[in-house]
């Protein structure tokens, strides 16, 4: 007896070297392009990655293995007006996608291929270091958030102070708005204005 449990021990432990190591190259590997894009884009233009992270899970909350989110969080210090922000808002993701669906090997680690807007929670503060330099209607955030575009603009008087939190699990409250900012919230994709 103590022969087949020697034995079982033996290949668990031989066979756990082999089957994984624990690393989650998928993690590894999408990071590692986003992080080369942000790279690039922050050498270009001045946009800085400031969060990032991955959701493995969908809608129903359910672990897949897949990725099912892309959370980003980029700042640039500059005070820019609505079409010249939308304009830079859309090349720096516009430009994360295309790099994205382009890298074939990724594509084995998304729940779903093409990558889309609904596919990713990305974030453009203009203001990251609270530096009082937006005026009055300066874009302070553009924000894509469940397949919806949010331009959020400065009131010009105060800095912005926006506090997100979540009451339940598709209802979020802003919080810290004045009663004079104003924002923006579309449908993705955006109708030309």
């Amino acid at each position: 007896m103590n022969f087949y449990l020697v034995n079982f021990v033996f290949f668990l432990l031989f066979s756990s070297c082999f089957v994984s190591d624990g690393v989650n190259y998928s993690r590894i590997d999408v990071m590692n392009v986003i992080d080369g894009y942000s790279k690039s884009i922050a050498i270009k233009k001045g946009i800085i990655l400031r969060i990032y992270g991955l959701d493995y899970a969908g809608r129903d909350n359910v672990y897949d293995g897949k990725i099912h989110l892309i959370d980003l969080g980029y700042s640039i210090n500059k005070s820019m007006k609505y079409e010249e922000a939308r304009e830079l808002f859309y090349q720096l993701v516009d430009g994360l996608l295309e790099v994205i669906n382009k890298t074939e090997y990724l594509k084995k680690y998304f729940y779903h291929t093409p990558v889309g807007y609904k596919d990713i929670s990305i974030r453009l503060s203009f203001d990251y270091d609270k530096q009082k330099i937006l005026h009055k209607d300066d874009v302070y955030q553009i924000a894509i958030f469940e397949n919806k575009i949010m331009y959020h603009f400065s009131n010009g008087k105060e800095p912005v102070r926006m506090n997100q939190r979540q009451l339940s699990q598709d209802v979020y409250v802003f919080q810290g708005f004045s009663p004079e900012m104003r924002a923006i919230v579309r449908d993705l994709p955006e109708k030309e204005f």
